[in-house]
């Protein structure tokens, strides 16, 4: 690689360069190093300042300060409802119709369920639509039940798409339609409600208004019992007890059957009341069984009425009451269990212990 060899005529200017930085500007002769002192300010400069900047400043008169903002009156629930906020009109409609300020007044609850209604509540609407369909506090009409169902489904309500797919799945009010039925079960479901996926589970399983698929039905009662239905939870476990779609699982069958009990479905109450009352020698599964009967037969389930007879009939787990056991038999037979009616006619014959 090539290198730079300075000419002479190069070194004198480099030289003469360092030279002259190293020069003061003074034209003094001295040799000595010069040093700077601060600059100070100057008399008038200070005062300048002071004026400019007073260290304590003086203020003229009084302060000036700003107004109070005064607030305006807080609106009154009916005043927010009348500018149109629909959830405060759903809130004094339930206040009403619960008596949660005194007296219930359904009169005044059906106002403001309206209005609620009017502005997109669809909680309103399906209110609505349940007091037209079963006729308390308003007359029966089966027509603008359908028409409030229709306004609550498209709001995004899924008890709204339930009731309305059980009057066209029924023809109540309008002709039967089973697809359409199945449509809004299916909306429903999407939406969240339990029971539209039930339903939608049983419509597949039978083939109703759609295509039979049992794989589709089973994923239907999965979610319904997911979402704390109680019906889904009792037909996942029929479908478990009977390999239908599913492996047959008795210890799943208890589980779920148990969570539909515990959810107040009456058969199931009644089948964990059979499981528990096999043993005839353990008291504490009779215990258990008398237990779920009573809560069958409290859910109105005529069976369960009828075994918890036989319990205190026979003293199974408990002292004999034929007084207690006449009271469940009548109770069975009222609720359309003929089994009850004979045990009932069988006890009368029986002599006083």
């Amino acid at each position: 690689m090539p290198r730079w060899n300075p000419s002479p005529s190069w070194m004198f200017l480099l030289l003469a360069s360092v030279v002259w930085l190293g020069c003061d500007n003074d034209t003094s002769s001295s040799n000595q190093p010069t040093t700077r002192r601060p600059a100070q300010a100057r008399p008038s400069q200070t005062a300048n300042i002071k004026a400019q900047n007073p260290v304590h400043p003086v203020y003229r008169g009084p302060l000036a300060l700003p107004e109070p903002r005064r607030r305006k009156p807080a609106l009154t629930q009916e005043q927010q409802c009348d500018k149109g906020d629909g959830s405060v009109c759903y809130q004094l409609a339930a206040e009403h119709h619960m008596g949660k300020k005194g007296v219930p007044n359904v009169e005044k609850a059906v106002v403001y369920y309206k209005k609620a209604c009017k502005f997109g509540v669809g909680g309103a609407c399906h209110n609505l639509g349940v007091m037209h369909q079963s006729g308390r506090g308003l007359p029966q009409d089966y027509k603008k039940a359908h028409s409030y169902y229709q306004q609550a489904c498209k709001h995004q309500t899924g008890a709204g798409c339930y009731n309305l797919g059980h009057l066209y799945a029924k023809g109540l009010g309008l002709a039967q339609d089973l697809k359409k039925a199945f449509q809004l079960f299916s909306e429903g479901c999407t939406l969240g409600e339990g029971s539209s996926c039930n339903d939608k589970g049983m419509f597949l399983e039978d083939g109703r208004g759609s295509k039979k698929s049992i794989p589709h039905a089973v994923f239907a009662f999965v979610k319904a019992c997911r979402l704390g239905d109680g019906k889904g939870c009792f037909n996942l476990a029929r479908l478990h007890k009977d390999g239908k779609g599913l492996k047959k699982d008795p210890k799943r069958v208890l589980e779920l059957m148990e969570k539909a009990c515990s959810r107040h479905i009456g058969l199931a109450c009644y089948h964990m009341g059979n499981h528990h009352s096999r043993d005839k020698d353990n008291p504490s599964n009779y215990l258990k069984a008398r237990v779920f009967y009573n809560k069958a037969c409290q859910l109105r389930v005529g069976e369960g009425c009828n075994n918890l007879a036989v319990i205190y009939h026979m003293g199974y787990g408990v002292a004999k009451s034929q007084a207690m056991a006449f009271r469940y038999y009548t109770l069975a037979c009222q609720l359309g269990f003929k089994a009850g009616c004979q045990n009932r006619k069988y006890l009368r014959t029986q002599p006083a212990p």
